[in-house]
């Protein structure tokens, strides 16, 4: 070190200088503080949901010896009926459109479809056709149902 009048306290606190950037270099107090905050989050949503849990109501049970009229669960399930039939309906319609412009993945599931007899008609043509348009624009699946096919 050069000589000049504070050259002691200029070594000093280049010692302790070299030390805090040791430290923080080896611990690395971001990662430090990330890891405790993450902590502190999870305690928080773990304690969160052990209260959520423990302020629920018990369900209430009543036993009754009386059963639910039969009308009322028919008319649950006949409307459950139409509405599944009136989505399959409406499924069907947009994998056509899909199909005919193209859309290969829609035009395997088509072609399923009237193989299977799944919401439409069972028709082996029309199951071939869309297969095979699929395979066209190649749809792996459709590829390896129309091996599969031919095989037959």
């Amino acid at each position: 070190m050069p000589n000049f009048p504070n050259a002691r306290i200029m070594k000093r606190f280049l010692q302790i200088t070299f030390w805090v950037f040791s430290i923080c270099f080896i611990f690395d107090l971001r990662a430090i503080a990330q890891v405790t905050a993450r902590r502190i989050t999870r305690r928080i949503t773990e304690s969160n949901a052990v209260a959520d849990k423990a302020a629920a109501p018990a369900p209430a049970t009543v036993k009754t010896n009386v059963a639910p009229p039969q009308i009322l669960t028919n008319t649950v399930s006949e409307k459950t009926k139409e509405q599944k039939e009136e989505i399959l309906q409406k499924t069907i319609a947009f994998q056509k459109k899909r199909a005919e412009e193209g859309a290969p993945t829609a035009q395997y599931d088509l072609g399923m479809r009237y193989l299977n007899g799944d919401g439409v008609e069972k028709n082996l043509e029309l199951a071939q056709k869309w297969l095979q348009a699929s395979a066209a624009n190649g749809h792996t699946s459709a590829i390896k149902k129309l091996e599969e096919l031919k095989k037959k």
